[in-house]
């Protein structure tokens, strides 16, 4: 990135782990297992169809989300162009429809398409954000990913005990920017 002229810019904040203290706090309060909406494919999926259906939707931000406000907020930043890539478009339009000042959204591929450059074969093999994010948390969290896995499990409408329930529509998490397109 230094190469094309960017600089990287981290959180001070580490957001990652605030959203997952909220989400530990539901799924320890809540009487319904919690559905996790860091997808925006799965949240508009759930909010659409599932809505009600002995399932808890909260309403918690995409991380990415949290952290971009943070960047496009930072004084030391103000008047200085900021790029925030994403693993798949729609976070991208998520965000740039949010219009955080100075604040554009693109894919991590897009991006790397933009500055003529390419995804090593070898770093696509994993997953940026993988499932598991619930792993460490004290209650029962069931984690499906993959586009027809999350259809029939919503569709199933069976959580058993399940407290929290990981839901990622690309196979084996967010990808590098290949993911999803669209909304429809």
């Amino acid at each position: 990135m230094q190469k094309h002229g960017y600089l990287r810019v981290e959180c001070r904040e580490n957001w990652g782990q605030r959203v997952l203290k909220e989400y530990k706090r539901l799924a320890e309060s809540s009487q319904v297992p919690v559905a996790d909406v860091r997808c925006p494919k799965v949240w508009k999926l759930l909010e659409e169809r599932y809505k009600g259906n002995g399932i808890l939707i909260p309403a918690i931000e995409p991380i990415l989300m949290h952290c971009a406000r943070e960047i496009a907020g930072r004084e030391e930043l103000k008047g200085k162009a900021k790029v925030i890539t994403t693993p798949c478009e729609i976070l991208a339009d998520i965000g740039n429809k949010a219009k955080l000042p100075e604040t554009r959204f693109v894919s991590w591929k897009q991006f790397l398409l933009e500055l003529g450059e390419r995804l090593e074969s070898e770093k696509l093999e994993s997953s940026p954000i993988p499932p598991g994010f619930f792993q460490n948390l004290q209650c029962l969290v069931v984690s499906i990913t993959g586009e027809d896995e999350v259809c029939s499990y919503l569709k199933n409408g069976d959580y058993g005990a399940a407290r929290m329930i990981e839901l990622l529509w690309c196979r084996d998490g967010c990808h590098h920017g290949d993911g999803v397109i669209d909304l429809e």
